[in-house]
């Protein structure tokens, strides 16, 4: 059956050649339009046996293998017979340009890329190195206020900022071509300024890579560009094997990914005013990644401007007319006030409904105006409030699904509690559930069993979470596995009451004090007569069918135990390493697994550190340090939301996902700021009044060595307020637009706040006041008819 296009994609369905530019709104289709139009252009060069291939490149793998089920699938259904195409990330494409041409990358064969946790945590081992040397902790405490310097609070908050600073810095000069040689000489004299503290660290950095073979993300991208832009003839080789190159999310792209793509797709015979083949594809209104990944969505928009040719995909059946309506209403309020600092947050591109009648899956709708918002006096009320939606949506329209979406994952987590407390199934996007840090809360509960193993309670918890709940093999019930921990703790406190001195072992000092243990704890890890004599008791709890292979697992997981108390705890990072090859851990586990690896091995280096200061690390319940590792390990990919069902989230975890009705929380000027005198989480008003904003600073010195000083600090303060508005107004914007058919905004003008026992006031920011006017007009005209 041939595809009907709509009237915003015909055009775009007719190119061949030169560059295109392609706006699409949220909801507008543009992996189909994508996906068509290469299948198209393959079947055209195959008719013509034309062995060129397209290339198409986005930013996650989870899209990656998207477009290529598509684009086969588009193949397959159409008989077009044709191979010729490659998909990859951004990242795969820079690593396959470096391996192809490694004579020239000057690299060793062997090296190993590093993310950006990585990255972070090598960045602190050197942070930790520049403040042993002379004054340099001085240096860094000078940034604070006299008045509090003195204060811990205060001091980890910046160390902890500063880390930031650092990453954030080293990647802005990398993309200026600045390398830590380069910067070194121009900070060497007389020059005064923070970049003086960022290029020791910077050069400690790139040694722990070149040492360690290891490269960044930003170091395979910069490879990649001077290899092609250094070498005509490799970037030849390059234009002449990919007749076309797409690009997804443009506007997520950086300076250096864009100039990679701009030379490959170049070299092009197509009578058309530029020399390239390259089709970009985005929507800058969406471009919320720029604080993380160091994106300009300016890039997108200047090449849509100069492009052959450029369209706005701007019609989507997503969402129901009236919260199109709203979406609108936000792109309309920010680009009326010219002399606002939120003035052009978001490209005029309005989004429209599909034709009716015409074939099209059209827009929902709706007899009742389902938008509110809502703004209350205090956090309680705020989730008192979700919970009743949540239950006023199940009862009303109980195959809704239903996304609740903020701002942190403090929040996420917050709400999450609230609805597990009220019984109220849900599951968390954005935080930590409960089952992915499962592999950090077993490390923990086995430190805690070595460092007190007279704790009856501890070794329980053992076999109850790192044995019977990773039992996979062998089906147990929950009835099963609570009658055998039953079993085991009336077993043990038998034991225990008659006999309650310990057996002394005979172990080296590097093993585990054994002789501290119960008799019945020693005997069944270390005694083969009395494990045998426990199994014969426990058997009578376990199913004839499954007896043999349980207790061969029950075996195992006693010995590992055993082999762990022996284990020398003089290098902490091989005892955590043989921790988790004990533990049966799932693909994801095993990547976590060398993450931690990686942090204790480098934590271990510089800080003199035992059991007892390693394991608030592994508290599930507190630490965070592995939260980035497990939400990389963890994508969302192609997640597909279930009726009924319940989802909880961070903003800018919802992009790409979509629900019937959709609650976003804390509207706050804080979270989103529309005003100079608003709260700005950059505005540290712990550090001196002329340092507030040291990435002002970074920003000002870098663009001097590039061009020149013409402005002063406080422009480059203003700059980065207004860039950070830009990205909140398009947060907020994604999530009313993940919304098909309902929407609740949602505000508490208090929040107390845990971590420093206060109730901080949030006002309603000026965007939440703007769409509930709007909202309460349109509910005042609907009563009033």
């Amino acid at each position: 059956m041939s595809i009907v296009y709509r009237k915003d994609q015909k055009k775009i369905m007719e190119y061949t050649s030169g560059t295109m530019g392609i706006q699409a709104v949220p909801g507008a289709g543009k992996t189909f339009i994508i996906t068509n139009l290469v299948a198209k252009l393959l079947g055209n060069m195959s008719s013509k046996g034309d062995k060129r291939k397209i290339l198409v490149l986005t930013y996650m793998n989870s899209a990656a293998n998207n477009f290529k089920s598509r684009i086969r699938k588009i193949l397959s259904d159409n008989e077009i017979s044709s191979n010729n195409f490659e998909v990859m990330t951004i990242h795969s494409l820079a690593m396959k340009i470096i391996k192809e041409n490694s004579n020239l990358a000057l690299i060793e064969d062997e090296f190993e890329i590093i993310d950006d946790i990585k990255k972070g945590i090598i960045i602190s081992d050197s942070i930790e190195k520049f403040r042993e040397i002379d004054d340099n902790d001085k240096k860094l405490t000078f940034f604070i206020s006299k008045e509090k310097r003195d204060n811990k609070k205060f001091i980890e908050k910046w160390e902890k900022e500063f880390n930031f600073l650092v990453r954030d810095s080293i990647r802005l000069l990398k993309y200026a071509n600045i390398d830590d040689g380069k910067l070194r000489e121009i900070t060497s004299s007389s020059y005064r300024g923070i970049l003086t503290l960022i290029s020791p660290i910077y050069s400690s950095y790139q040694e722990s890579l070149r040492l360690e073979g290891y490269l960044d993300y930003d170091d395979i991208l910069l490879m990649a560009y001077n290899i092609l832009a250094n070498n005509p003839c490799i970037a030849k080789k390059y234009q002449e094997k990919y007749l076309y190159v797409f690009e997804d999310e443009c506007q997520d792209s950086n300076l250096i990914q864009g100039k990679i793509i701009d030379i490959i797709a170049d070299g092009k015979s197509n009578r058309k005013k530029s020399s390239k083949n390259l089709v970009r594809v985005g929507d800058v209104n969406q471009s919320i990644t720029g604080t993380f990944t160091g994106s300009n969505p300016r890039h997108f928009i200047d090449f849509c401007s100069n492009a052959d040719r450029s369209f706005n995909m701007n019609m989507a059946g997503r969402s129901s007319r009236d919260i199109i309506d709203l979406a609108n209403k936000l792109v309309e309020f920010v680009n009326d006030d010219e002399d606002s600092l939120y003035y052009g947050s978001l490209e005029n591109l309005f989004i429209e409904e599909v034709e009716k009648g015409k074939g099209y899956k059209e827009n929902p709708s709706s007899d009742e105006y389902l938008i509110n918002a809502s703004s209350v006096s205090n956090g309680s009320e705020e989730l008192d409030k979700i919970v009743a939606l949540c239950n006023y949506y199940k009862e009303k329209y109980p195959n809704f699904s239903l996304g609740i979406l903020t701002f942190s994952n403090y929040e996420v987590d917050a709400i999450s509690q609230n609805l597990e407390a009220r019984e109220i199934t849900h599951e968390k996007i954005g935080s930590n559930p409960k089952h992915r840090k499962k592999l950090i809360s077993d490390i923990g509960r086995i430190l805690e069993f070595l460092i007190f193993p007279t704790r009856t309670e501890n070794f329980i918890e053992i076999l109850d979470n790192c044995f019977l709940q990773r039992l996979e093999s062998i089906e147990l019930s929950d009835e099963d596995k609570t009658s055998i921990l039953g079993f085991f703790g009336e077993y043990l406190n038998l034991k225990s009451s008659e006999s309650s001195s310990s057996i002394e072992l005979k172990q080296s000092s590097l093993k585990f004090n054994a002789d501290k243990l119960y008799s019945n704890i020693e005997g069944i890890v270390y005694s083969l007569d009395k494990r045998r004599d426990f199994f014969r008791s426990l058997s009578i709890r376990v199913d004839d069918m499954i007896e043999h292979a349980f207790f061969r697992n029950f075996d195992r997981f006693l010995d590992g135990v055993k082999d762990i108390c022996e284990h020398s705890q003089s290098d902490l990072g091989k005892l955590i390493k043989f921790i988790c090859f004990c533990l049966n851990l799932s693909d994801e586990e095993r990547m976590l697994s060398k993450y931690i690896f990686f942090y204790i091995y480098r934590l271990t280096r510089f800080e003199n550190i035992d059991l007892n200061s390693l394991l608030p690390y592994f508290d599930s319940r507190y630490s965070r340090v592995f939260d980035s590792a497990i939400a990389g390990i963890y994508d969302v990919g192609e997640k597909e939301i279930e009726p009924g069902s319940i989802t909880v989230a961070t903003l800018h975890k919802s992009k790409g996902l979509e629900w019937d009705a959709v609650i976003i929380t804390g509207i706050n000027d804080s979270e989103f700021p529309s005003k100079l005198t608003d709260y700005f989480r950059m505005d540290r008003k712990y550090l001196r009044d002329d340092y507030r904003y040291p990435e002002a600073f970074v920003n000002m010195e870098i663009e001097n060595i590039l061009n020149g000083l013409s402005q002063d600090v406080g422009y480059f303060e203003i700059g980065l307020k207004r860039d950070l508005v830009a990205e909140r107004v398009r947060l907020l914007y994604v999530g009313i637009t993940r919304a098909k058919k309902s929407l609740f905004l949602l505000n508490s003008r208090q929040k107390y706040i845990e971590s420093i026992s206060l109730n901080l006031t949030k006002k309603d920011s000026e965007f939440f006041v703007e769409l509930k006017r709007k909202i309460d007009g349109v509910r005042g005209r609907i009563r009033n008819d």
